[in-house]
């Protein structure tokens, strides 16, 4: 009898150990295909939206996306939202970042897109953008890394994306 009970928590250890190293590896799903980012742009005003480039993803296996969001940003922006793009859909090419001062031709709120969450990411992703809002009339304000949720084998899992954003003062005009 104490055999069979050796064996069986044998087994049920073996299975921990092997459970653990398989939930460790998918929480290490994604890559980002261009390496890290780093985008600034000049904006004036407060209570404006502006859309950033997030990295492009990748993934060695077939995952679901549930949310992308600022890891760490400054006191003054508010995320909004993130949303997925077709590459094509931008007749310009894809705007790293954009707000409504930078007129029509490669507006995001003109093209069709989907939400982030139930996007299944399988190689390499489509466009990704996210959007803040800027609720304060300081400069400059940054975004320091991306948060990606996502959903691989039963749980979901988390990966901060190395990316910086900055948002400063545009030059004044004339000099």
């Amino acid at each position: 009898m104490r055999k069979w009970i050796s064996i069986g928590m044998a087994v049920v250890a073996l299975l921990v150990v092997a459970g653990w190293l398989i939930d460790r590896r998918q929480g290490e799903a994604l890559d980002i295909g261009e390496g890290s980012i780093t985008i600034g742009s000049p904006v004036s005003g407060t209570n404006v939206d502006i859309y950033f480039y997030a990295p492009g993803l990748k993934s060695r296996d077939a995952v679901e996306l549930v949310r992308i969001a600022p890891e760490n940003a400054d006191p003054g922006l508010e995320f909004v939202d993130a949303r997925v793009y077709h590459r094509e859909s931008f007749l310009n090419g894809v705007p790293l970042s954009w707000t409504k001062d930078n007129g029509p031709a490669s507006d995001p709120t003109r093209v069709a897109s989907g939400p982030i969450d139930g996007y299944l990411l399988n190689g390499e992703s489509d466009v990704i953008l996210f959007r803040v809002r800027i609720i304060t009339d300081e400069r400059p304000l940054s975004v320091r890394a991306l948060r990606v949720t996502y959903r691989n084998g039963l749980r979901e899992h988390t990966q901060v994306i190395d990316a910086n954003y900055d948002i400063i003062a545009p030059r004044p005009v004339g000099r």
